[in-house]
């Protein structure tokens, strides 16, 4: 996925409320999400990029960019009160999804938003293990004291017929 197109998945549910904000991107893998994400806050704010694999640089041209090598799954975010959270595909490769959601309430604000991006399905493949489409996601999140779950962006998959979408969550 380009960065343009990485962009328009997730804009509507990235709208800077503060001059600061605290953000993760949990398996930000090479970064596509991780810059678009970065390029729609503001200068004054921060992504965590956290990824239990090796990173390429990511230079940024809007929020600074800080790099953490860790296994969000297992182990417990070295952060708290954080403004928002961005799974890009992600999500799929948790197995435990209500074990992994109790650990990230603890993390975020009240206000916090939570963005998932994940394919629209719930046909399991080798590349898509554990797979969340938006009515489940929806059912999920709502039982974790998210109060409002809206499909900001869909598209299709170029690996199939499945389509993506974004939900952002508050």
């Amino acid at each position: 996925m380009t960065h343009h197109e990485a962009t328009a998945m997730i804009q509507h549910g990235v709208q800077s409320l503060s001059s600061s904000e605290l953000w993760l991107d949990l398996g930000s893998g090479s970064g596509v999400f991780t810059r678009a994400l970065a390029g729609l806050l503001n200068r004054e704010s921060t992504v965590y990029a956290i990824d239990k694999d090796s990173f390429v640089e990511m230079p940024s041209t809007g929020a600074a960019i800080v790099q953490w090598q860790l296994d969000f799954v297992r182990s417990t975010i070295p952060v708290a009160a954080v403004d928002g959270i961005l799974m890009a595909n992600s999500f799929h490769y948790v197995e435990d999804k209500a074990a992994l959601l109790a650990n990230l309430r603890s993390v975020m604000k009240p206000t916090a938003r939570l963005i998932v991006v994940e394919y629209d399905t719930a046909r399991a493949t080798a590349w898509v293990p554990y797979p969340i489409g938006f009515t489940a996601l929806q059912k999920l999140l709502s039982s974790y004291e998210f109060t409002s779950v809206t499909k900001v962006a869909e598209r299709p998959s170029v690996y199939g017929s499945t389509m993506m979408y974004a939900a952002l969550a508050c």
